[in-house]
């Protein structure tokens, strides 16, 4: 299986090239052959899903046939091994190479890859007494609000005092599927009774 230009042997397929030369000189002619094994190029294919990441995610990469090498092309990705973790934000492109009877084949792959969210809370801080609600806000907007713990209620983003001590609460936000969350401590105050 194979093609000659020239001086060019090309490989056209697997199996043995049997190549002849020929030669004349003064009326006399000589001839001589050689074979040559031809294999296969291997077509390797990278299995492994190539979903969005989020920064600082990692994942079992994982390609057909096994015992190749993946290295990360360009991109915010580390590889390990196996396994890829996103360092940043933007496109990771990776690269599969299998060698077999001195043939190596290569498969690439794009994963994007997000930042994590990382929230602020807009509303007051400050001190709030029982009984009294606030407005909770914060950036990006679209999160949910939770009370970790303290004497008090949120609903939605209001929330409500309900006696004293240290109201902890919880704005967390999804984009792009990464999560981010910021935490803040408000001082509550038992409301006097004259």
């Amino acid at each position: 299986p194979g093609m000659i230009n020239g001086n060019i042997l090309t490989s056209t397929g697997a199996g043995t090239i049997l190549i002849e030369y020929y030669v004349s000189q003064n009326d006399c002619e000589a001839t001589t052959t050689q074979q040559i094994i031809s294999s296969l190029t291997p077509d390797p294919e990278i299995t492994s899903d190539n979903t969005p990441m989020c920064e600082g995610e990692s994942r079992l990469l994982s390609a057909s046939p096994a015992g190749g090498d993946f290295e990360v092309l360009s991109g915010p990705g580390d590889i390990s091994g196996v396994t890829l973790t996103a360092t940043g934000a933007g496109m990771i492109w990776i690269q599969y190479t299998y060698t077999q009877n001195n043939c190596t084949g290569s498969a690439t792959q794009e994963i994007l890859s997000f930042d994590i969210p990382e929230p602020d809370f807009t509303s007051d801080s400050g001190p709030i007494c029982s009984g009294d609600t606030r407005i909770l806000s914060a950036v990006p907007t679209g999160g949910t609000f939770s009370l970790l713990s303290g004497p008090g209620e949120i609903n939605g983003n209001v929330l409500t005092c309900e006696g004293e001590g240290i109201l902890l609460i919880e704005y967390e936000i999804t984009l792009n599927g990464c999560s981010g969350n910021t935490v803040e401590s408000i001082q509550a105050f038992e409301t006097p009774s004259p």
